[in-house]
């Protein structure tokens, strides 16, 4: 039996390379750290290249997440339960203020800022940065949906963030791979922090379960060979479900309150096709 050359090459880097290689991961977690905080995270950063079979790859930064949520309530009762994307966020939250590679306060949306968090607004909040007239601001990202009786959720939150070695026209920088409220997914210790919503009683005990899932997510990751190449991969997220705690009747009170402030301001919703450029 002959083998080609370019088999024999792909079939020997396989075999040299290190045992820890294999495919590239991203989990879904949550923090709830200051409201409801949906994170990503790379479980395993080493695999190889998507488009180069065979090269080794460490996947370095999470660059786009998409994904939608479920949120049941652990009662059987209409409208028991009040969800909306966190708001106020911080200026930190909403565009890095403070941080060395912040683009300044956003030019396509004003506060009170809500739901999407730095630096996954990039897309939607900069003209500079907008692949598409037409993309939503960076507040209306994730449309919320429900269904009586308790059920409740976010549909298409997609986060974009631009800039780095595969982004050049927004900035080359590396140091654009490595910002955000708590990371870039680079691993554990620093997650990608990209959608913050609130959940709060508004029938029934307030002292009760709910049960969050994250569906339909993914991915877009930067990788690196370590010769300064770099790449981009899709990865898909498998499922994540988790049960929360609601809040004590104090902190629904100030989620109440906080909702009534919440500006709401629509402009034409892009479902952004999630794929790598």
């Amino acid at each position: 039996m002959r083998i080609c050359g370019s088999c024999l090459a792909v079939l020997l880097t396989c075999l040299t390379a290190p045992a820890a290689f294999g495919v590239i991961t991203v989990g879904s977690n949550i923090s709830t750290d200051g409201g409801i905080r949906a994170q990503a995270v790379i479980t395993n950063p080493t695999g190889f290249d998507v488009n180069q079979p065979g090269v080794p790859v460490t996947a370095i930064s999470i660059i786009r997440i998409n994904a939608s949520f479920l949120i049941r309530d652990s009662l059987d009762i209409n409208n028991g339960l009040l969800v909306q994307k966190h708001t106020p966020l911080t200026t930190f939250e909403a565009w890095g203020d403070g941080n060395p590679l912040t683009r300044g306060a956003p030019d396509t949306d004003d506060p009170p800022f809500q739901g999407l968090a730095w630096p996954y607004r990039d897309r939607y909040d900069f003209n500079a940065l907008r692949l598409d007239p037409f993309d939503p601001i960076g507040d209306n990202v994730g449309t919320f949906f429900d269904s009586q009786p308790g059920v409740y959720g976010f549909v298409n939150v997609a986060g974009w963030s631009r800039g780095g070695p595969t982004d050049p026209d927004a900035g080359s920088d590396i140091g654009y791979l490595h910002r955000g409220i708590t990371g870039m997914g680079e691993d554990a210790a620093h997650p990608a922090s990209y959608f913050l919503f609130d959940i709060s009683a508004l029938e029934g005990a307030s002292d009760r379960d709910v049960t969050l899932k994250i569906f339909a997510a993914s991915a877009v990751v930067v990788t690196t060979d370590g010769q300064g190449h770099f790449f981009q991969q899709l990865v898909q997220i498998d499922d994540f479900t988790t049960t929360i705690h609601l809040p004590e009747p104090s902190s629904m009170i100030a989620g109440l309150l906080t909702g009534g402030l919440c500006l709401m301001r629509r402009r034409r919703r892009a479902c952004i096709p999630f794929g790598v450029n």
